[in-house]
């Protein structure tokens, strides 16, 4: 990213709560066996997404009492 190689992308908006965290409803849920993040959620307004080579999605995690975890 830094040497402009990649392009990158942050996903925070929501349709329902915009980019307010506290109301955050996209979920990450651990897959144990396939040791992998499995994303359920929608995220809207997102900057270079159809392009982006790497994404930073902020989600809930169940593996963290459904704390924030980007």
């Amino acid at each position: 990213l830094a040497a402009g190689e990649k392009i990158g992308c942050f996903g925070l908006t929501e349709p329902n709560h915009g980019s307010n965290p506290a109301g955050m409803e996209t979920k990450a849920i651990w897959d144990e066996n396939s040791k992998v993040y499995k994303l359920s959620g929608t995220k809207t307004w997102i900057s270079n997404s159809p392009v982006a080579d790497i994404a930073i999605v902020w989600a809930r995690s169940n593996r963290h009492n459904n704390d924030i975890k980007v």
